[in-house]
């Protein structure tokens, strides 16, 4: 049996999109009838609504893990197998670091989105208020999201939680942490699916999945007809926010390991 595949969120690069391009698959005709379990039984986890939480015992037999929680943990995740249990691959989706703050920045602090995590419910930073933090200052409150996700293991939901604070108390980042972070991503073992290649070209990354996935596996076969990801977030949060060339410059410095990742990764450099 293959490593089960966890599906690694990574806010606002297409994680949801990923998400329920999945729970779309893998809903059952019978879905909405009142039927307790409407999923097939190759997608396990976590739905968008808190729906479709099943067990690990239930993911000995599903493909995907969709959102890792207690279990795999919210990081460099993989997991030999043993005889006791499988082992576990990882799928995330990436995208250009300063395209991916500047987002951030528009959807969680200016439009106070995803439940207002970023505006007093989780965690108070005086964003939706006349005293918000600048674009600067929220680049540099949590920079090198990516390295720090990928670089190390996260148990349970500690990442959210140190990334929620502008992760307080954390090591430097330095050029081992972006190595280890890109031998994470860059591994057989991972799929990465950029954010722009989603919509840019989805026919092509859908192969890439259903390859990845193993073309005999029951998940690829329910995605052999989806030529298209869904839209997910299409609503206009701030899309017309833009970043001066100073405030790109500050951004690009204080995430510099995360766009090292990113040339290393991706072959190009930041849009600094």
């Amino acid at each position: 049996m293959r490593d089960l595949a966890v599906l690694v969120h990574v806010g606002k690069t297409g994680s949801s999109t990923a998400r329920r391009l999945f729970l779309d698959a893998a809903r059952l005709p019978e879905a909405g009838n009142g039927s307790r379990d409407p999923w097939a039984t190759w997608l396990c986890g976590m739905g968008l609504n808190g729906t479709l939480w099943k067990t690990e015992a239930v993911c000995a037999r599903s493909d995907i893990a969709n959102g890792p929680r207690s279990t795999w943990g919210d990081g460099d995740i993989r997991r030999p197998g043993t005889r006791a249990r499988r082992g576990i691959r990882m799928i995330t989706t990436l995208r250009e670091p300063i395209a991916r703050i500047v987002s951030e920045y528009a959807f969680f602090c200016l439009g106070c989105g995803d439940y207002g995590q970023f505006c007093g419910k989780f965690v108070h930073t005086g964003c939706g208020t006349r005293a918000r933090p600048s674009f600067v200052q929220w680049a540099a409150r949590a920079p090198n999201q990516y390295v720090r996700q990928f670089s190390r293991h996260w148990p349970q939901r500690t990442h959210f939680r140190a990334l929620a604070h502008g992760f307080p108390g954390a090591p430097e980042i330095d050029q081992y942490a972006v190595i280890r972070a890109y031998r994470a991503l860059s591994d057989p073992s991972t799929l990465v699916l950029w954010t722009e290649d989603m919509s840019r070209d989805g026919p092509r990354q859908l192969s890439r999945v259903r390859a990845w996935l193993g073309n005999d596996t029951n998940a690829a076969s329910a995605l052999r007809n989806v030529s298209a990801f869904p839209h997910i977030n299409s609503r206009p949060h701030h899309r017309g926010y833009k970043i001066s060339a100073a405030q790109r410059r500050a951004a690009c410095a204080a995430n510099w390991a995360d766009c090292a990742l990113y040339e290393l990764l991706r072959g190009r450099p930041c849009a600094c």
